[in-house]
């Protein structure tokens, strides 16, 4: 199979680059379906010039470049198989040309001619990539008829399986909008971390693979806890806390009309007890290591299911060791991987270690979002033990 050449045109100055992690200097991006009409559309948008004219056939990879990063789109041919062969084939050629790895996939569908088969297809090149690139993977919903509602869409079994399986993540836009797109994939970035899909090949075995959720490995104790505290988390996740901040651009990771996501958002000083709670909530899946240079000082969001039903988790830095003006700051980024705003705040305190300081610094963070903030923060005691 012959191999595109990579190519690279400047790009216009946007603002949705502002979302990507400073040390990041390159977006990788995989577009995956089976019409190359809209896959042509959607590389042509991100890249900002007509580069992509003519079908190839293999994946060809165009870089674009704008101010000090990069954003290279690896546009991919129909994905048609007839046997196992070339859909490996398909799978190692998409790995050279993304290399060192994607950080977005993004697929490229019209919910009216997305059918059980289609489904299946791209479920099997997802897995054969690795099994987490379905947590870099976001569904671009591009209907036919623009008078059709999503709850039509999600009538449709085998893209509500796909949007699950894609952690609820998708976007749906009638017109093709350049800063909304790019700004969703930022989203998706900052949910990982800033990494990247490494290549996993398959490898047959023997053993027990079968899956468990973390909860099954948990002892009485542990799932006695996660009880407890999904339980009065619960109730208030009928509402939201409206933030303050003024101009924030923001995008969800739920499905927004078709289903009300959960998300909720974690504060307090210890990192530990950030992450075990936040595994807690979210069983199947725990936070990726950070950003390089930046551990503790940016908060990070991971999207699971709680009882059926799309649950985002924001673990937040220690703020009480920030500038008011970095917490400012980073209570917008809190919004941004949880809009349109979090259900619940939960407040996990030390009380040998809470301060009159640390008090006044919580307040004030409550202060950020709405006058009834308090009416949807729980705090949760611990313990030196914890």
């Amino acid at each position: 199979m012959a191999t595109a050449a990579p190519d690279e045109h400047p790009l216009e100055r946007s603002r949705s680059y502002e979302i990507l992690p400073p040390e990041m200097s390159e977006l990788r991006v995989v577009l995956l379906e089976n019409s190359w009409s809209k896959r042509r559309e959607v590389g042509n948008l991100l890249l900002r010039q007509t580069v992509f004219d003519k079908e190839p056939n293999c994946s060809q990879r165009i870089s674009g470049t704008l101010e000090n990063k990069k954003i290279s789109v690896i546009n991919t041919q129909d994905l048609s198989f007839s046997k196992v062969d070339e859909l490996t084939e398909f799978v190692k050629h998409c790995v050279s040309q993304s290399a060192p790895g994607p950080h977005v996939f993004l697929l490229v569908l019209q919910p009216e001619n997305f059918t059980e088969e289609h489904k299946q297809t791209l479920w099997k090149v997802l897995e054969n990539f690795s099994d987490r690139s379905f947590n870099h993977s976001v569904v671009l919903i591009l209907p036919h008829r623009v008078e059709s509602s999503f709850e039509n869409y999600m009538e449709n079994p085998a893209l509500k399986d796909l949007i699950r399986k894609c952690r609820y993540r998708y976007l749906k836009q009638n017109n093709l909008d350049h800063e909304a797109l790019l700004t969703r994939m930022g989203q998706i970035v900052k949910e990982n971390n800033g990494q990247y899909v490494c290549y996993e090949p398959f490898e047959e075995t023997t053993e027990d693979t079968t899956p468990t959720s973390t909860g099954d490995h948990q002892s009485p104790k542990q799932r006695k806890t996660q009880t407890s505290i999904m339980s009065a988390v619960a109730a208030g996740l009928n509402e939201q806390v409206t933030p303050q901040f003024s101009g924030s651009r923001t995008m969800s990771c739920s499905l927004s009309d078709a289903v009300s996501a959960f998300r909720i958002v974690l504060l307090g000083k210890s990192e530990d007890t950030k992450k075990r709670i936040g595994k807690f909530i979210i069983q199947d899946r725990g936070f990726h290591k950070p950003w390089p240079f930046s551990s503790i000082k940016h908060c990070v969001a991971t999207c699971g299911e709680w009882e059926g039903k799309p649950v985002t988790v924001v673990k937040t830095p220690n703020m009480f060791s920030l500038s008011v003006e970095a917490v400012r700051e980073e209570m917008k980024n809190c919004v941004t991987l949880c809009s349109p705003g979090p259900n619940v705040l939960l407040l996990l305190v030390k009380p040998s270690d809470f301060t009159e300081e640390n008090r006044k610094t919580l307040k004030f963070i409550l202060s950020l979002f709405d006058q009834d903030a308090f009416k949807y923060s729980m705090v949760v005691i611990t313990h030196e033990e914890d």
